[in-house]
């Protein structure tokens, strides 16, 4: 008798131990739908493609009225005149040896460091 009665218990026991975990992998995987989400948004952003949510909280389509896409604009502007900056500084600072240009002490040419730009 008290070998069923420890059965019973241990039986009790197991389910609940289930349902605790049923219910840890249903907030995990509502967890992990936010994640991709948010990681999807994130790529629309850094990419500047399709409807964003704004920091201001409204989803929109980009736009020149709002303030945080035009910051947004901004940053993305300002990446590429800082590569094309950079670009123009390397090139102007190459040398010229045996018609193939290098930069820096020699190691590198011309078209293999702006390769790394």
């Amino acid at each position: 008798m008290t070998e069923i009665h420890y059965l019973r218990l241990e039986k009790q026991g197991l389910e609940r131990a289930l349902e605790e975990l049923q219910k840890k992998n249903d907030s995990l995987q509502a967890e992990n739908k936010k994640f991709k989400d948010l990681e999807a948004e994130g790529e629309q952003i850094l990419f500047q493609q399709g409807p964003i949510i704004c920091r201001n909280g409204v989803r929109h389509k980009r736009h020149k009225g709002c303030l945080y896409c035009e910051r947004d604009n901004a940053e993305a502007k300002s990446k590429t005149e800082y590569q094309r900056g950079f670009t123009e500084g390397v090139t102007l600072y190459a040398w010229w040896k045996d018609g193939v240009q290098y930069v820096g002490c020699g190691s590198r040419t011309l078209e293999q460091a702006l390769k790394n730009v």
